[in-house]
């Protein structure tokens, strides 16, 4: 390339959910920039080619596999999806090394480029993995689980504990006090018997 390449980039991480990214069947995520070459807005084919590292100089890559995309710019602007796999992302810093080319002589852009916390959503997919009851009452803290959070159904009677709820009810309790003289039953006399 005649003249160095500038890129000022932003990285815009949109991530589909939680749990693995099951429900979208993907673990990709968009990065978006703006390419200048020569001083100006680059516009053409280009070729960019994404590698992830652990270390902001030297490091070491974390995928094996690069990611080519190639790209007609119009104004400098790009966006790609990059997926470097569910594993790539385990809680560790990472950068993104970004190669481009014209045609001509590939640069590496520098700095390398830190991916910022959205793209650790897909490590919130370990949560997916916790087996059943292993998070107890000692993990959660007072008040954690409240009524208002619980979905209406989604406990049944045979996933309650013996004694979890009383099986008799107070006629103190509210809800059961009637409302209306109409729905009692109404008392009856016998009539006596006479002797």
């Amino acid at each position: 390339m005649k003249a160095f390449l500038c890129c000022f980039l932003v990285l815009t991480a949109l991530f589909t959910g939680a749990g693995r990214m099951a429900a979208q069947g993907t673990t990709a995520f968009t990065y978006q920039g703006q390419l200048r070459d020569g001083g100006t807005n680059a516009n053409g084919a280009y070729t960019m080619i994404f590698r992830l590292y652990d270390a902001g100089t030297n490091g070491n890559l974390v995928v094996a596999t690069a990611i080519t995309n190639n790209l007609n710019l119009f104004n400098g602007l790009f966006s790609v999806n990059l997926d470097f796999g569910g594993t790539a992302f385990n809680g560790a810093a990472r950068w993104l090394d970004i190669t481009v080319t014209n045609g001509a002589a590939a640069q590496t852009l520098w700095p390398r480029v830190q991916v910022m916390p959205s793209p650790y959503a897909l490590f919130a997919a370990v949560a997916g993995t916790v087996t059943n009851g292993a998070i107890g009452n000692a993990q959660l803290s007072a008040n954690a689980i409240a009524s208002t959070n619980i979905q209406g159904g989604a406990i049944t009677s045979t996933q309650l504990a013996f004694g979890a709820v009383p099986t008799q009810i107070s006629p103190s309790m509210p809800w059961r006090r009637r409302t209306s003289k109409t729905a009692r039953s109404p008392r009856r006399s016998l009539p006596m018997a006479r002797s």
